[in-house]
């Protein structure tokens, strides 16, 4: 009989140990820390009103969850020339560390005072998405030791260059 429940404490206890770890590494979710910047020019549709954006995107993402996506350039509107000064905060939570795959928040935005650019034209096209509401998938997948792909479904693919490193 006390062979048994040697057993049967055993089989709790390993069972108690397993669960335990599944629970604690199922929590901790993969994060990125990426600080890179890209140089384009990205035109939106081939209309002649339509929005073209030139200029610098600089990413900075933590391994807390939080980032940031800074915009500087000018952007086209047909004959109308705005300029582009602005930082969006954002907070992520990874879908797929393995395919560099996140789920982006938009939490708020540091607009500077020389910055005249339509907000809703930013959001729509170089930010959010066309609804504002829906939360972007973000692909950062790492190419070298010097730079990632970046990209997700409203914007171009492109290549973002480490900074500092």
């Amino acid at each position: 009989m006390k062979i048994r429940w040697v057993v049967v404490g055993l089989l709790c206890g390993v069972a108690a140990i397993t669960t335990t770890w599944y629970w604690k590494n199922k929590m901790k979710e993969p994060t990125i820390s990426l600080n890179c910047q890209s140089q384009g020019k990205f035109i939106f549709n081939e209309r002649p009103d339509s929005p073209i954006f030139q200029g610098t995107y600089t990413l900075m993402f933590d391994n807390n969850g939080s980032g940031t996506i800074s915009l500087a350039g000018m952007l086209t509107m047909g004959t109308s020339h705005y300029r582009v000064l602005r930082t969006a905060i954002m907070q992520y939570q990874t879908i797929d560390v393995e395919n560099g795959l996140f789920n982006l928040s938009h939490t708020g935005d540091a607009i500077q005072d020389y910055d005249n650019a339509p907000k809703d034209v930013i959001d729509t096209y170089l930010l959010r998405g066309t609804d504002g509401k829906t939360k972007r998938v973000f692909r950062a997948m790492p190419l070298n030791d010097h730079a990632y792909l970046v990209g997700n479904a409203y914007s171009p693919v492109m290549v973002c260059s480490k900074v500092n490193g």
